[in-house]
């Protein structure tokens, strides 16, 4: 068999196939194929002109599964009917008790970019060159890591997991002017981590194993997930319509209440990934999705959008709309409007006018926050400070933007969280922030949960913690923010019940969420459910396996159970992931060899960092020394450590609590 060539493209009669991008072209208009009949087009379009046997197409497109060669024999009825061929003999002829013969004269493309262009539309052939400002902050990372992009893209014949996932929309013609959208346009690579995106999708994949629910629940709303829109040509990528118009699409199909759609946060990480939109459905736990591409040339953007049931694994629909870009916003909500509208109408809906509520009249500013905002679901640090960079930029622009002042109050919390020294600075950066916010949007419910989290882990005030959490969750209930924030307060009272409840609301509102999986562990782990706890964390560690806060957070959860050999397992091997030196992992293994779990923390304690207080404190209580427990206890509560709400019930500091010296720390915490 011929290997598919990721950039090439197929021309018989009137049809384009594109087998890279999961696309089948009838003199420019995209014909709807379910998965499995592309990948049999895709298959006997490369052996065009010999044989291809039933048995090989079953173990090619079916992998192995105990299918029935009947399925081919359909899947082939599929194609002839895409391609008109009625008559058996146009296209592909049968080879009688054999298989089947691509017979039609194939001619092969081959463009070096791998896209492939549309004509202009005729009323769009005299729209001019527009541009704007010139980067003023390169979002490079700088290295030469491939993107995720480039990492997940199939390179072989398709199957349900590359069509129609890869859908292209229509492209503009290759000579039409390119419009520079972007102020992070021109030649610079948008660049993902690799590793990030793999263990995103890896999240969402065992998402519904980890909560034990069905994959689709019979009756109530249906569900919808709109994915970022795909740039055709990675060099006019534009954040206004990868994730503005996917927001807008959102929010607009969100107008109808018997339809549930996932939420911005939920599919943002599929932005920079080739991923199946079946796949993304089923990991989203809906009914359909709508996946789309689009393309910016000659002044205009043209977006074309496929509604998939995922029940069926068929397109249901197809939509193409067109549009000038004399105003991105414009755009943005006149293509939301037309898209949204044709979706609604297969629920009943009539025709509507909706504009994106996006807190902000300034493109740039716009622009700045939502790259922000992908940025910091990512996480790590550089992308936090990153991020805040972006957010900076954002209300310089527009100093009324309350979205991107809230925006800014987490980002400072999350980057205390990332053990920076500076707790004083980031908690009064973040309140100034939550001021703006809130001085200009009193009902802002995010503004609100990063207050919670500042009164619960700075201010160490539980009441008004709780008051701050409540407030952002009675004015949108269904913030995942809102709720993952509540959840964090609720555990560190020791309410593990409601926190299990709030942090799973979360998930089912965000269930591609690595951090919403942490807290659910977490809740587990100061609940005292060990071995529930356990299993949560080596299942995220099977996602991330370098990611050592896991890690470590495996460790504590065995120690808490007495493993203390699979705990000095996990130890050393998160030794070996941060690239320790030999002598440090021979240090460690002899003094578990010599004093057992003991002489580890010892070992620990020795090479701990002596500004992780509460870390320290927590390492002394394991060995009984509740001197040196108390002394850095007493100092996490002086530097304000995050940590310091977490004493009444972290289990590590069990052996402290029959201590006068425990009850009279906590009351100073209580008191403030």
């Amino acid at each position: 068999m011929v290997a598919t060539v990721a950039n090439k493209i197929y021309e018989f009669e009137d049809f384009r196939l594109i087998p890279g991008e999961g696309l089948l072209l009838r003199n420019g208009t995209p014909i709807s194929l379910n998965p499995k009949a592309f990948a049999v087009l895709v298959m006997l379009v490369e052996n065009h002109g010999h044989l291809v046997s039933r048995s090989e197409i079953l173990d090619a497109i079916w992998e192995g599964s105990f299918i029935e060669e009947s399925a081919v024999s359909k899947a082939v009825w599929f194609v002839r009917n895409a391609l008109g061929d009625t008559s058996k003999e146009r296209f592909i002829a049968t080879v009688p008790r054999r298989g089947y013969r691509f017979i039609a004269p194939v001619s092969i493309v081959n463009h070096s970019s791998g896209a492939f262009r549309l004509p202009l539309p005729p009323e769009a052939a005299e729209i001019g060159q527009q541009s704007i400002s010139p980067s003023v902050l390169d979002d490079n990372d700088g290295g030469a890591t491939p993107s995720a992009t480039q990492i997940a893209k199939p390179a072989t014949v398709p199957t349900d997991a590359t069509a129609p996932g890869t859908l292209i929309s229509g492209e503009l013609p290759a000579n039409a002017a390119s419009i520079n959208l972007s102020s992070f346009s021109g030649r610079r690579r948008w660049i993902t981590y690799a590793g990030i995106a793999v263990f995103l999708l890896s999240v969402a994949s065992i998402y519904l194993a980890l909560n034990g629910r069905n994959l689709l629940s019979a009756g109530g709303a249906t569900r919808i997930a709109v994915l970022p829109l795909k740039p055709l040509n990675e060099q006019s990528r534009e954040p206004f319509f990868d994730l503005g118009l996917a927001e807008a699409l959102i929010l607009k199909l969100s107008s109808r209440k018997d339809l549930t759609v996932r939420s911005l946060s939920s599919v943002r990480v599929y932005k920079d990934i080739r991923a199946d939109p079946l796949s993304v459905g089923k990991e989203q736990n809906v009914d359909y999705v709508l996946s789309s591409n689009y393309q910016i040339a000659g002044g205009r953007i043209r977006v074309t959008a496929q509604f998939l049931n995922v029940a069926t694994g068929n397109v249901e629909e197809t939509f193409q709309v067109d549009y000038p870009l004399d105003s991105l916003f414009a755009a943005q909500d006149g293509i939301a409007n037309d898209i949204g509208n044709q979706v609604l109408a297969r629920f009943g809906s009539d025709p509507g006018v909706f504009r994106t509520k996006r807190g902000t009249e300034n493109q740039e500013a716009y622009r700045f926050y939502m790259m922000a905002m992908n940025l910091s679901e990512e996480r790590g640090v550089q992308n936090l400070h990153k991020a805040l960079a972006y957010l900076e930029l954002a209300v310089d622009m527009d100093p009324n933007y309350a979205l991107a002042w809230a925006g800014k109050a987490h980002l400072h919390r999350d980057i205390v969280g990332h053990s920076d020294p500076d707790v004083k600075g980031h908690y009064e950066k973040s309140m100034e922030a939550i001021r703006r916010a809130l001085a200009i949007d009193p009902n802002l419910s995010d503004a609100y949960s990063a207050l919670c989290n500042n009164k619960n882990r700075y201010e160490y005030d539980s009441v008004g913690a709780e008051a701050a959490c409540k407030r952002a969750l009675e004015l949108d209930p269904d913030s995942p923010q809102a709720h993952k924030t509540y959840a964090n307060f609720l555990y560190s009272r020791g309410r593990f019940d409601e926190a299990i409840n709030h942090i799973r609301t979360a998930m089912d509102l965000q269930p591609v969420s690595y951090r919403n999986q942490q807290i659910y562990g977490l809740t587990l782990f100061y609940a005292r459910r060990f071995e529930e706890a356990e299993a949560q964390f080596k299942r995220l560690l099977e996602l991330n396996p370098n990611h050592n806060y896991i890690n470590g957070q495996l460790v504590t959860i065995l120690e808490a159970q007495g493993k203390e050999s699979e705990a000095c397992d996990y130890f050393v091997m998160s030794l070996m992931r941060s690239k320790a030196d030999n002598g440090t992992i021979e240090r460690f293994r002899t003094a578990y060899a010599e004093s057992g779990w003991r002489g580890v923390t010892m070992e620990r304690i020795k090479a701990e960092d002596k500004t992780r207080s509460f870390h320290l404190a927590c390492l002394y209580a394991r060995i009984g020394d509740k001197d040196k427990a108390f002394e850095y206890l007493g100092k996490a509560y002086l530097e304000r450590s995050f940590m310091i709400p977490m004493i009444q019930v972290a289990p590590q500091l069990d052996s402290l609590r029959d201590d006068p010296r425990y009850g009279a720390l906590v009351r100073r915490i209580e008191g403030g």
